[in-house]
This record gives C-alpha cells, structure tokens and sequence, in this order.
C-alpha cells in the first residue's frame, strides 16, 4: 500500500492492492494513454527498493533449477489454504457496507419471489 502512495497512485484501503494494480494497468485516465501509465509504473518499480532487494535476492532463487516439482510440498495443508482463501473472501465480500445491504435486499426480493410462486402448492 506504501508503495502505491510513493508513486502518486494511492490504493483505497477498501481495495485489494492487486486489483487495484491490475485496474490500474486497464484502466485509461483522461490525457493519459495506457502505455504511458505502464511505462510510469515500469520505470518507479525499476527505480524502486523492492527491484533493488529482488536483484540482490535473485542468485539466491535460482538453487531451485534442478529440482524435481513432484516431490515438492505445499507449506500448508489444503484445509488450511482453504481456511485463508475462506476468510479473505468473507472479508471482501463484507468489506463494503453499501453493496452487503443491496446483496442482503436482493436474497429478500427473491425469496419473495419464490414465496409467491410456490404459496398454496400441493
């Protein structure tokens, strides 16, 4: 999120950073096309300390090359992937006050709807 204000493009704290950043990199502003808002981002990662870091860590990464990936071995278990996956999405889902109500008023109207559809079926 730092980073974002570092280079003038706040991320709302409502918003997830990497939809933020993929709306971003679609998303055209007036007087500016997208290929000059990608060369920007381009050009403040390249200058950035996160480049610097990654650089610095790249060797380090490469010890991977020769490894076989059917032996590897998720960190966690799939339940407990499923759990994050979960409660990020709970969380994103119940992140917005006003779009929770329209969803909680449309499961209402449909219920309504069915209710009059099928009342009084035998």
């Amino acid at each position: 999120m730092n980073y974002f204000s570092s280079i003038n493009e706040p991320c709302p704290q409502d918003k997830n950073p990497a939809e933020f950043f993929m709306t971003m990199m679609t998303e055209e502003k007036a007087g500016v096309n997208k290929k000059d808002r990608i060369a920007k981002f381009v050009d403040a990662y390249n200058s950035s300390s996160m480049a610097k870091k990654y650089l610095e860590d790249a060797p380090a990464l490469t010890k991977f090359e020769n490894v076989d990936i059917g032996t590897l071995k998720y960190a966690a278990s799939w339940g407990k992937q499923f759990s994050i996956l979960y409660k990020r999405a709970c969380r994103n889902y119940f992140r917005s006050s006003s779009s929770t109500v329209i969803r909680y008023l449309d499961q209402i109207v449909v219920a309504l709807i069915a209710l009059a559809l099928f009342y009084n079926v035998h």
